[in-house]
């Protein structure tokens, strides 16, 4: 990324490059937010941003899924490039035609750091860059930012819940 870092509405722009950062804390430990996570089976019964997502959570798979975007399914695929156990799930998209990549291209990550209560901070974005993303981020994040807002309300959801249901 470049020097040039312009924050605004909620994103930062490196030149021709914008990013997508969300926050939330997790009243569970890593391990538990982790194991949710990288359960790509599972997301179709819980996760409103990622549906049928198939692959490994394994540095060099492809990973296949729909984006939900205002309510519409966006066929995508992903390069699996980060692969921290309780730390950091990272994919780069498109995974091919890599040619795609200069038109546009997203580093989707997810990261886990432990807080002093001993639950989670689930740190969530993409950095989109390419030649298409100058003239189309603010159509796009208008309608992609409640996505993501919402994946993680809906993982601190299903942590908690399995946590509760684990002590019981």
């Amino acid at each position: 990324m470049t020097a040039t870092r312009l924050a605004c509405n909620g994103y930062v722009t490196y030149d021709a490059a914008v990013e997508i950062r969300t926050y939330l804390d997790i009243a569970a430990p890593p391990a538990r937010v982790w194991e949710v996570l990288t359960d790509f089976a599972g997301y179709d019964d819980w996760n409103p941003l990622l549906q049928h997502v198939r692959g490994k959570p394994e540095v060099g798979s492809t990973v296949r899924f729909d984006a939900v975007v205002n309510g519409r399914k966006l066929p995508l695929s992903a390069q699996v490039m980060i692969v921290e156990p309780e730390r950091e799930l990272m994919w780069v998209g498109p995974a091919a035609p890599r040619l795609l990549r200069k038109v546009i291209s997203g580093s989707h990550w997810f990261r886990l750091s432990p807080t002093a209560s001993g639950g989670t901070r689930f740190d969530h974005g993409e950095v989109f860059r390419g030649l298409a993303v100058p003239a189309r981020w603010d159509r796009f994040e208008k309608f992609a930012r409640p996505g993501y807002e919402a994946m993680n309300h809906a993982l601190m959801e299903v942590v908690t819940s399995r946590a509760a249901h684990v002590a019981r």
